[in-house]
């Protein structure tokens, strides 16, 4: 997973209810025949970009964004 442009969500934007993310997604070839899925996603309040090889690592981090939940959902 690589970053670009790392950043905090500003202290009112931390626990919002809902955050903007664009997220781009391609096949690129590798040296095997297979190739591999990639992923990029922005959070686009702070810009923050990273590159992912895995849904689940992706998933993570959008879900990371929200922080705890503040109560019963």
């Amino acid at each position: 997973m690589d970053t670009n442009t790392p950043a905090e969500l500003p202290g009112e934007y931390a626990t919002a209810p809902s955050q903007l993310f664009t997220v781009r997604v391609w096949w690129e070839e590798t040296e095997e025949a297979q190739g591999e899925l990639r992923m990029q996603v922005r959070h686009v309040l702070t810009g923050e970009t990273r590159y992912f090889r895995s849904a689940a690592g992706l998933l993570a981090y959008i879900t990371a964004k929200f922080g705890p939940p503040a109560g019963p959902v």
